[in-house]
Order: C-alpha cells, then structure tokens, then sequence
C-alpha cells in the first residue's frame, strides 16, 4: 500500500512539474514582404522608454526573431553576419512566462526555464518591465576556437551589436518600440538561462508596441463609442454600450483651468436635456498645465461641492500623447473614427456621440457648453 501510495505522489509530482513546464513555441513563417523601407526605418529608428504592457502578436513576434538573427539562406546563414561566420550569438526571448532560446534553424522557441526572469534583464532601470519581451543576445566564446580572449570579445560585441541593430531596424519599420541595452544582472541571468563558462550574456533589446499606437490598435477593435468601456470616479467598471439611444457629449475636464467654470453650463445642459436622450461624459485629464493633479476622489469632492455635477465622472486619464486612453485613440485619429482627426488642444475640448454611437462632430474648448453649435446639434436642428 505504501509502494502503491509513493507511486501516486510520484506521478502526482511528475504531472505537475510537467504541468508547469512551459511549452515550445513554433513561430509564424516570416512575412518578408512587410514593413517600411529601408531608408524610411533609418529615418524613423530611436530609442523609446515608453511601452505597452500587451503582449506581442505571434506574427510579430515571429518576423522579430527572424530579421534578429533567421535564417536567410538555404545553407543556414543568417542575416545577421558574425565574425568568420561562426555564429556565435544565441538569441534568448524573455517573455512574462518563460525564457526561451531561439532555434533559427527550425524557427521556432525553445523552453529554458519558467518563470518571469525581466527583473534579471531590467536591473536598476524599472522602465524595461513594461515591455513584454526582452530579448538576449548571448555570444557562445567557445564557438570562436583558439582565437584570444581580447579577440573573442570584441567579436562578440561586434556581432551582437549587428543582430541588436537587426532588431532596431524591424521595430522601426514595422510599428514596435525597443532600445538597446548593455543593463542586467550578468550573473542570475547566466544562472536563469542554464548557460556554460563560455557563454556570456552581451546586449539585450527590450521590445514591445508603443503606448500610443497600442491605444490605436484597440481602438480599431472596439468599432464605436459603445464598444469602449472605461472606469468612473469611484473605480467602478462603466460600459459606454449603456449609453446607447442618447446623444453624447464628452469633454476632458480639469479643476484649475481658466475654463473650469464651463462645469456650470455643463451641468445646466445636462439637467435641461439629460439623462434619458442626453448624456455627459465627463474625463478628468493632467494633460494641460497640469490643471488635474488631484486624485479621482478629490475630483469627486470638488465636482459637488463646487459645481454640484450630476452627470456621470469617469477616472483620470491621458487625452493625448504615448499613454493615450484608447478611447481618445478613437475620439481623435481619423484612422479608426472614420471622420477626422481632431487631437485635444485643451481641457474642456467637446466630442459629439451620436445615438449609434458614431463620431458626429468636435466643438473647441472656448467654446460654451451651452453654444448654439451643440444645443442645436441636442435638438436636431
């Protein structure tokens, strides 16, 4: 019985280390028509700080590995050059789960360990955590034979450097941010990735989409106004589909403004129209002269102590710049409104929703809530 009993737990054991053991990831053939050219991802390639915490799409993340360091020719060279060809720089993908080598030849991830080894990449520089992959160029000294120690490092740095500026290329041209670091924990990182004496972590690429353009690409999801959803003042979940059959009007608002008055017109307009074919939106937003520095509780306070504001409040958030909402992704890019671009220029700029949910029209911050423009757009006129 006993045999029997340390059989089960053995098995048990088994099946769960198995169960935690991260699985191999075969890639996407690469799209080798896609991207910008060579001259334009030149012109546009930098170095960003700023990332979306969303996770690479497969295709993305397969035509990544393969610009960094594939196979390009049928007798398995790269494109990446190294050093007499000895192809001594493994590619280790740090993603949130796992760690994976990147095996060119068969273009695919295979598992090193699993667990979230970013901190190991970030070091000091807590900004890389928002990226979702981090990227290790790894040199391989043994693969450089009875050449010198001198030598095989500056060949390693050489290398790595190309298949780091690989990288930098592709991020460019195709809509992703990274940069190139020489940051990380040496050492642990060596231990994480299993690796040998002679292989030595060189550079690493954090990567991951842009803030900016990741609001974008949720906004082209979501379709319409009613497809967002988004927090109120209390941190409660707020479905904009909610709002579906009224008129909508949204505006960015801040409590140290010049233009913080409109608060009173905006509440009259509601109480006159509102709620059951008219609706305001309220969003409360840092982005001008940092007029919005309060927390969301504070801004409930001032609303209705100042203005006694009954129209629905959502969370702070950004109206423009990298860490855009994906709300106002929508409300301001042509591209996914289907109308026109309309950026925010201050607080207090007003969005026109109509009862479909479709953009129907922007009015200027200075102009009143209580305008002809909007109370004729209300009314149908």
């Amino acid at each position: 019985m006993k045999n029997l009993l340390a059989a089960l737990a053995a098995l048990a054991a088994a099946s769960l280390l198995n169960a935690r053991q991260p699985a191999a990831i075969k890639l996407n053939s690469p799209d080798k028509t896609r991207g910008a050219s060579v001259m334009q991802a030149l012109a546009g390639r930098h170095s960003t700080r700023e990332f979306s915490e969303r996770a690479l799409s497969l295709q993305d993340l397969s035509d990544l590995l393969w610009a960094a360091n594939g196979v390009n020719r049928p007798d398995g060279r790269r494109t990446a050059p190294t050093a007499a060809n000895k192809q001594d720089i493994d590619l280790y993908a740090i993603l949130p789960d796992a760690a994976y080598l990147y095996d060119a030849k068969e273009h695919a991830l295979t598992p090193v360990a699993a667990g979230d080894f970013r901190p190991l990449v970030a070091g000091a520089q807590k900004f890389a955590l928002q990226a979702p992959l981090h990227l290790v160029m790894v040199s391989d000294f043994s693969r450089f034979g009875a050449a010198g120690d001198q030598l095989k490092r500056l060949w390693s740095a050489l290398d790595a450097g190309i298949v780091s500026q690989n990288i930098a290329l592709f991020c460019s041209g195709c809509g992703l941010a990274t940069i190139p670091r020489t940051t990380m924990q040496s050492d642990k990182l060596k231990e994480a990735l299993k690796l040998t004496g002679d292989q030595v972590p060189i550079l690493n690429n954090i990567v991951g989409y842009p803030r900016q353009a990741a609001a974008a690409a949720a906004a082209r999801q979501a379709g319409n106004f009613h497809d967002f959803k988004v927090r109120d003042i209390n941190g409660d979940d707020f479905d904009l589909a909610a709002l579906k059959g009224k008129k909508v009007l949204v505006v960015n608002v801040a409590s140290k403004c010049g233009l913080t008055r409109q608060y009173t017109q905006l509440q009259e307009l509601y109480k006159k129209y509102g709620p059951d074919k008219f609706a305001i939106v309220g969003f409360p937003a840092n982005n001008f002269g940092r007029q919005e520095p309060g927390t969301n509780a504070e801004i409930k306070e001032f609303c209705s102590t100042h203005y006694s504001v009954t129209f629905p409040m959502m969370s702070k958030i950004s109206v423009k710049g990298d860490d855009i909402h994906p709300l106002y992704a929508w409300l301001t890019q042509a591209a996914v409104n289907g109308k026109q671009d309309a950026p925010v220029t201050w607080n207090f700029q007003k969005f026109l929703i109509d009862e479909n949910g479709n953009w129907a029209g922007v009015v200027p911050p200075k102009t009143p809530p209580d305008s002809e423009i909007i109370t004729g757009w209300i009314e149908g006129r």
